[in-house]
């Protein structure tokens, strides 16, 4: 039986480490027979720069950026690379931030390949973890004066416009002048007694309870109890009039639950539509130039019509 001898290596399969000796090199490769034949091949090669590619990325929320830390290190020469985000994106930036949409916790797999110019590449894939945020972001508001003479409802409403709230999550509700509470899950809904007429300014945040991703809105809503008459009445109520800013609409739960609501010019031209669920809802008309206009309620079967006069 012979062996082969490479250089200073008598493996058959050696491995050798130049530690950072780039340039030309020169391989003998000898074999020794047990019968004494020998023979020897010499090649030659190039030790090219090798990159070590690395990064590090902490786990987000939805809608947050990721912070992706380029820590890639190589010896010499110039160096670029390619970021596979898992999504179908891709990058060429060093040390990108990227924002994932999603409404479950998602897990992509991101590869980032580093490039040697006239050298090697290489390239290491690790998986982050990109944590769902509450997908109730929203609430409608109504009044509730069973609730109290100047009582208001909240209750949490995803993008879709479904109202209600979501399994998983604590909702925190803080009203202008002083009310905070707290509800949670599907059983969300909140009621609040003002001190009086007037707009309020209604904060709904809500937090998932296992990653504590957060979002958070704002609305101003309108207390009006001197018209309640009216609401009782016709189930509508447009104020105030005239208005230079904002045009309030309030709608009872016993006019419907599904309001479509249009501003026209006296001669039926729609500037503005929009359909919306029962209570409150602001319209701006800022940038309305001065004149009537008229406000149309609609419930599919009953309409509501009210003049409004914008002046600036």
């Amino acid at each position: 039986m012979g062996f082969r001898r490479w250089n200073y290596f008598n493996s058959e399969s050696p491995l050798k480490d130049w530690k950072g000796k780039l340039g030309p090199k020169t391989i003998t490769f000898k074999v020794n027979l047990d019968n004494g034949c020998t023979n020897t091949v010499v090649k030659d090669l190039v030790v090219l720069t090798q990159p070590t590619p690395s990064f590090t990325a902490a786990d987000v929320c939805s809608g947050e950026d990721v912070i992706f830390v380029n820590n890639t290190s190589w010896t010499q020469g110039e160096i670029s690379y390619k970021w596979d985000f898992g999504d179908g994106t891709t990058t060429t930036n060093s040390d990108p931030p990227k924002k994932y949409i999603t409404s479950v916790t998602l897990t992509p797999k991101v590869t980032l390949y580093a490039y040697i110019n006239g050298g090697c590449a290489d390239s290491i894939t690790q998986e982050i973890t990109i944590n769902e945020a509450p997908r109730t972001c929203d609430f409608v508001a109504k009044p509730d004066y069973a609730y109290g003479f100047f009582g208001i409802n909240v209750e949490p409403m995803n993008s879709n416009g479904v109202v209600g709230g979501q399994n998983n999550v604590d909702y925190t509700w803080v009203f202008e002048g002083g009310g905070n509470f707290k509800t949670k899950d599907v059983n969300a809904a909140q009621s609040y007694n003002f001190a009086q007429d007037g707009t309020y300014e209604v904060t709904m945040r809500a937090t998932m309870r296992q990653t504590g991703c957060m979002c958070s809105v704002t609305k101003s809503v309108v207390m009006n109890r001197a018209d309640v008459n009216q609401i009782q009445s016709i189930g509508v109520k447009v104020y105030p009039n005239p208005t230079n800013s904002f045009v309030n609409v309030i709608t009872s739960s016993e006019f419907g639950s599904n309001v479509n609501i249009q501003v026209t010019t006296i001669s039926g031209q729609v500037i503005k539509s929009m359909n919306t669920q029962s209570g409150l809802t602001q319209i701006n008309v800022s940038n309305f130039s001065d004149g009537v206009y008229l406000v149309k309620v609609s419930n599919g079967q009953k309409v509501v019509t009210e003049k409004i006069s914008v002046q600036k």
